[in-house]
């Protein structure tokens, strides 16, 4: 009896190397989801540190774009951060080290290729898989534009992309056209937000999907059994995460904690303002650290689209801020409201002159939200199942 061999599936995303939350849970996600199918399935680790992508803007543009002061007052503000952080303090520096070391172990976790490729030596994995994935995160984003996030070196084989994000509402001509013509040999197109199918709509005889991200096709049950691996926190707790510098945030955690009866945890990142929010205790946790801390908090309040994910996913009375005005070129608020309008959630994604009320955010109701969030889930496994069977008869 000749014992029929699984297909093979390689998925290139931004996850090695990458020390993002968000990037490591949902290249875990998408694996676990691939294997349950019945397939061999892992993370093509690639490395793209070294690469210029195609549409780096000049310094010329930057300031064209986004003003002269304001971008120096932003880049000063992360050199001041970077020598406080290396040169004042120690502490925070070994526990970000630490943090990295974590982040590795958590990588090596996830099924991924033994070698590492770049874009000299990618073509050399074109034999080795069935199917090629790529997706989820920005890898449709023009600022990470490469040949292998495009699957540009794969050639006779099946290319599918899931919930890959374009990150941005708005694409120039070059960008847009580059895009269009490295998905003209796609198999199968699913992407994250609805501004990308309407970016993408153009292009002829392809049918472009919206699926959701990786982590919410898991359930919340499989997170908070990885989450139970640590320890649980007893007192009641807020817990921020953010990724930019929006001093208008405190407001919002104040509202929430007007007698500061309630802890409150910020997760140290890249950026400076997440180590000066008021009264807060920082944090460096792992990815499955992340997760607990979320789980179990009384409420979260973040600017982070994946932190506002796992939020909905474990049925979290949360905030979402935004980090940009919805009319700035650059903005990325688009994956945040493809993905709340549809659940019944933009009255909780708030930007820095929204009024909100109290009352409803620490009360929300999953019940219909859960319901839709199941819709869309089985919406998005159907895509990615008949996309994986049709694969097997090409």
């Amino acid at each position: 009896m000749v014992m029929e061999m699984l297909m093979r599936v390689g998925i290139v995303s931004i996850y090695y190397n990458a020390f993002n939350y968000g990037a490591q849970l949902q290249a875990r996600a998408l694996v676990q989801i691939v294997k349950e199918y019945g397939y061999e399935c892992e993370q093509i680790c690639y490395d793209a540190t070294d690469e210029k992508y195609p549409f780096e803007k000049s310094i010329k543009e930057k300031i064209k774009e986004q003003g002269l002061i304001y971008l120096m007052v932003s880049k000063f503000r992360y050199v001041v951060h970077g020598i406080n952080v290396k040169q004042n303090n120690k502490k925070i520096s070994n526990k970000i080290s630490a943090r990295k070391n974590k982040f590795h172990k958590y990588e090596n976790k996830t099924a991924h290729s033994q070698r590492i490729y770049n874009k000299e030596t990618i073509s050399d994995c074109n034999d080795l898989y069935d199917v090629f994935i790529t997706g989820s995160d920005q890898v449709f984003n023009p600022y990470y534009y490469n040949n292998a996030f495009l699957l540009g070196f794969v050639t006779g084989k099946t290319k599918l992309s899931y919930a890959a994000s374009i990150g941005l509402s708005y694409l120039s001509q070059n960008e847009k056209e580059l895009l269009q013509t490295s998905l003209r040999t796609f198999d199968g197109i699913a992407v994250r937000e609805d501004s990308g199918q309407t970016i993408l709509k153009e292009l002829p005889q392809k049918e472009i999907k919206t699926t959701i991200d990786p982590t919410l096709l898991i359930d919340s049950t499989y997170w908070i059994n990885e989450a139970h691996k640590t320890r649980e926190l007893e007192e009641p707790y807020i817990f921020c995460y953010f990724l930019s510098n929006n001093n208008w945030y405190n407001k919002d955690i104040s509202s929430l904690n007007p007698q500061k009866k309630y802890i409150i945890y910020s997760v140290g990142t890249s950026a400076p303002y997440s180590y000066k929010v008021k009264n807060a205790t920082i944090i460096h946790p792992t990815p499955i650290e992340f997760i607990a801390y979320i789980n179990h908090a009384k409420y979260i309040i973040t600017d982070s689209f994946h932190g506002t994910i796992f939020a909905i996913n474990f049925n979290k009375n949360f905030i979402a801020l935004k980090r940009n005005n919805d009319t700035d070129k650059n903005s990325e608020n688009q994956r945040f409201y493809s993905l709340l309008q549809k659940l019944n959630l933009l009255d909780y994604f708030l930007g820095k002159n929204e009024q909100y009320d109290i009352n409803k955010i620490k009360a929300i109701d999953y019940n219909l939200i859960n319901l839709k969030l199941n819709l869309l889930r089985e919406q998005s496994i159907n895509f990615l199942n008949q996309s994986l069977k049709d694969s097997k008869h090409e």
